[in-house]
């Protein structure tokens, strides 16, 4: 089973087996607000998916 965990500054994906969590994937990033445009932007800082979870679309599921 992956569960994915929202936090204030990303998202992250475990992977729960019978007696452990382990952490598969994790999408990082910062806010930014331009005052002269006022536009807000996410800047992405991090982007990792384990190697062995890789190919299953778990990184397309991190970013939408």
């Amino acid at each position: 089973m992956i569960i994915y965990k929202n936090v204030d500054y990303g998202i992250y994906a475990y992977q729960i087996g019978f007696f452990k969590v382990k952490r598969i994937g994790e999408i990082v990033w910062s806010d930014h607000y331009d005052s002269k445009n006022e536009k807000f932007y996410l800047r992405i800082e991090g982007f990792y998916v384990a190697e062995e979870r890789r190919r299953h679309g778990l990184g397309r599921k991190l970013l939408l």
